[in-house]
């Protein structure tokens, strides 16, 4: 995979989860709500949202299971 595909799938999560905050900034965004971008999938989504949680720009709830 590109150095820009990569760029490309870190932009799209961020889009996609700023979208979901300005909807209903409480609310916590399912993988699932990410994968239905294209550009997203299971494979490329783990290196990158780690790569932006290590630059600050999103945070992560590991093994979180809803009430």
């Amino acid at each position: 995979m590109k150095h820009t595909d990569h760029k490309a799938i870190r932009r799209a999560i961020l889009e996609t989860l700023y979208a979901a905050y300005l909807s209903d900034p409480l609310r916590m965004v399912e993988p699932e709500a990410l994968f239905a971008r294209p550009p997203i999938t299971r494979e490329n989504i783990i290196p990158n949202i780690h790569y932006l949680y290590d630059r600050k720009l999103v945070e992560m709830m590991m093994g979180y299971t809803p009430p």
